[in-house]
């Protein structure tokens, strides 16, 4: 006998314990699909961003994101404020770089390494 959250688990997959069998094609074929879908989102940013107005407006905001400093320097703040305003701000960074990476993506290039 099985333990039943195993029974659950292997059902979840939809064929049981048979559904082990054919797993790793499963799982290749996910990853495509998931590949295929974030190229296609990917394009999407380039149709967006390879305007002029899409030129400006991602020029803006990289500046405004990850050419501004990220953490303070020397402040009186505390240190829960000061690591505060850092993941704040990382987090607007964090977007930018994203849409830099989609941008790359999308043109087959390789992506930044500035998200990391």
């Amino acid at each position: 006998m099985t333990h039943p959250n195993l029974d659950a688990m292997l059902k979840s997959l939809g064929d049981g314990w048979e559904g082990l069998d054919n797993i790793e094609a499963r799982a290749a074929d996910q990853a495509k699909a998931a590949r295929a879908a974030a190229l296609d989102k990917a394009q999407t940013f380039e149709a967006c961003f390879s305007t002029r107005a899409g030129k400006e407006v991602l020029e803006w905001l990289i500046g405004f994101t990850i050419y501004r400093q990220a953490w303070r320097g020397a402040t009186f703040d505390s240190l829960d404020k000061i690591t505060g305003y850092g993941l704040f701000r990382e987090g607007q960074n964090s977007i930018a770089w994203t849409i830099l990476e989609a941008l790359a993506v999308a043109r087959g290039e390789q992506p930044p390494h500035g998200g990391d």
